[in-house]
């Protein structure tokens, strides 16, 4: 666990960059050691004929339903971020926390609400329990992986393995529900939830921030100091 997770933690914050540890060796004394990091990807892998599948897929957008299209394609996009994370990952779990928050990201667009809501729509999508119980247990997942709150603690092999096991299925899964959403919304035999409307507090958010960074420079570290008061010349000391 140090190769892998704290020391790549500890020479990211020296070069000021994305660092992943492979193999590490040295002397203590006259005793040499070499440690190195194993693992084994293991991953779904699907042959398909591209080409035909990018023209299909493209095809179907003239009868997409706009009923949930905002919702769809929003859910859609995590789903890509989460694969990515698992592509450029160098070993298994490297971004498993950043992978979970996708996944639920995705969930939570395509089918919004309590986590109770969100068991009632899967049941009115016909799932079975077990899938929805699955599906459901993503945000307390999220919440005990490193995502929702800062852990201080790595996982141990075991829980690694399992968790790795929770998101390769879970990333199929919620890739064929968003598919099954959009099917059933077609066919007329589901409704998703309309977007909210509501107008958004990022535009004001951003342009806070736009005003904060305008008096912050980070490679001149003085400037994230709180400035210090000139004593009163005429104070007595």
């Amino acid at each position: 666990m140090l190769v892998a997770h704290d020391l790549p933690a500890f020479v990211s914050a020296a070069l000021d960059a994305p660092v992943a540890v492979s193999e590490v060796f040295g002397s203590v004394g006259d005793q040499f050691f070499e440690v190195r990091v194993r693992g084994e990807f293991e991953s779904v892998m699907k042959t398909i004929d591209a080409p035909r599948a990018v023209s299909d897929t493209l095809a179907r957008l003239a009868d997409f339903p706009q009923l949930g299209a905002e919702r769809t394609f929003a859910a859609l996009r995590y789903v890509n971020h989460a694969r990515w994370l698992a592509y450029a990952a160098a070993y298994p779990g490297q971004f498993a926390g950043e992978q979970l928050l996708n996944l639920n990201k995705a969930l939570e667009a395509l089918l919004p609400g309590t986590i109770d809501d969100l068991r009632d729509q899967l049941r009115a999508l016909g799932l079975r329990s077990e899938t929805v119980e699955l599906l459901a247990s993503l945000s307390h997942v999220r919440n005990q992986v490193d995502v929702g709150h800062a852990a201080i603690e790595v996982l141990a092999a075991k829980e690694h393995r399992d968790l790795h096991r929770f998101l390769m299925y879970s990333m199929e899964i919620v890739a064929w529900l968003i598919t099954h959403v959009v099917t059933m919304t077609a066919n007329g035999t589901f409704e998703p939830r309309r977007s909210s409307g509501g107008k958004s507090k990022r535009d004001s958010t951003l342009a806070r921030m736009g005003e904060l960074l305008d008096k912050l420079n980070p490679l001149q570290p003085q400037t994230l100091l709180a400035p210090i008061a000139n004593p009163d010349p005429k104070a007595e000391t």
